[in-house]
């Protein structure tokens, strides 16, 4: 007696699945893109190529270690804590943290991090996708201490400015007095015009003086205009 039963289908359902599983994985593998994913322990199932190289491990390395001893510094386990309970949670986030290299070195990146869940929907742990943000970081400090020495070189120019016009105010205030004093002393026509040419010039330079100010002011935000 025999007998015997057609698989046909479950075989052609298992071969989908494996191709698809290989297609998944080959995607992972290659994207450049980190990938990390960890039980509910922290514990690190699975990487690819890119976070590899991102932080300076083999895989092999990585593979069973605790992700958050193994990759990140003092400064950020207070972070991925809080993470951490998102995921139990089903939340998911993306956060910026600092993560330490094998060698030591310190570098930033972006996390897009989702809950992980199996067949039944259980939460099993985490996976989150990597970008490294180093650079960028970098540029964003070099660019605030670019702008906090332009800032500082243009209080040191108003300041100047200040100074040097009261520097200047003082000794054209006496000049202009003492030409308005010689004038009414009894000064001859050719006196009196030259002391009108010094007490026009006086004026002049006072408006120059007082515009300057007035530059200044505008830059710092803080000239007032009064209604007519």
């Amino acid at each position: 007696l025999w007998q015997y039963r057609d698989i046909t289908e479950r075989q052609s359902a298992q071969q989908a699945i494996q191709e698809s599983e290989e297609k998944y994985r080959g995607v992972l593998d290659n994207m450049e893109l980190g990938l990390l994913e960890v039980d509910t322990e922290d514990t690190i199932l699975r990487t690819n190529n890119a976070f590899c190289q991102m932080l300076g491990f083999e895989a092999a390395e990585l593979i069973g270690r605790n992700a958050g001893q193994t990759l990140l510094p003092e400064v950020s386990q207070k972070e991925i804590l809080a993470r951490n309970a998102e995921r139990r949670l089903g939340l998911s986030s993306v956060y910026e943290i600092q993560l330490k290299r094998k060698n030591g070195e310190l570098i930033w990146g972006v996390i897009s991090g989702a809950p992980l869940k199996n067949a039944q929907g259980q939460i099993v742990g985490s996976i989150g996708i990597q970008f490294d943000l180093t650079e960028r970081k970098k540029l964003e400090t070099d660019l605030a201490e670019a702008k906090l020495v332009a800032d500082r070189a243009r209080m040191a120019e108003r300041q100047f400015l200040t100074h040097m016009s009261h520097e200047i105010r003082t000794p054209l205030n006496a000049i202009t007095g003492m030409a308005y004093l010689m004038q009414k002393s009894g000064a001859t026509p050719e006196q009196t015009d030259r002391l009108n040419k010094i007490a026009a010039a006086s004026k002049h330079l006072l408006e120059i003086i007082d515009s300057i100010l007035d530059l200044s002011k505008i830059e710092a935000g803080k000239l007032t205009l009064g209604a007519e």
